[in-house]
């Protein structure tokens, strides 16, 4: 359904090989252009690799800010990198085309404060992701294991 809403571009951090990437390209529309950043220079060949004879799918290597070459994007995936956990905060006004849509995954909702989870806390952690013009909504799911 996230997929779905995009009318003509996808963009996603942290492509690691490609797992998340294509659950968005199963459900993007034909001609929808899908952008990958990863940092670790293996796994984003692997992922090319994966997704070659894919036109429109195109994996780079290097940080999460490359989204931001290929934009403005209708859904934008921060899952390695832009969430402001030390190398920076990804601008959605920059970012999106007009009614776009962020999704943060990782994004760990506190439950004391400040908020603590595998170290300090970061400025996202103690704030939450607040921009004007940013209307923010929260979707926890549970983590099961098999």
């Amino acid at each position: 359904m996230l997929a779905a809403g995009a009318l003509h571009s996808i963009a996603e951090t942290g492509t690691v090989c490609g797992v998340g990437l294509a659950w968005l390209a199963s459900g993007a529309d034909s001609g929808t252009r899908l952008t990958s950043v990863e940092r670790n220079p293996d796994r984003a060949r692997i992922a090319a690799e994966v997704f070659r004879g894919c036109p429109d799918v195109a994996i780079f290597h290097g940080d999460w800010q490359r989204v931001e070459e290929h934009g403005p994007h209708d859904v934008l995936v921060l899952d390695g990198g832009g969430q402001a956990k030390g190398d920076g905060a990804a601008d959605p006004a920059r970012l999106l085309a007009a009614g776009g849509t962020v999704v943060i995954d990782g994004f760990t909702p506190a439950t004391t404060w400040p908020p603590r989870l595998n170290g300090p806390p970061t400025r996202l952690d103690r704030t939450g992701p607040k921009t004007p013009n940013f209307e923010t909504q929260s979707h926890a799911s549970q983590q099961t294991s098999a």
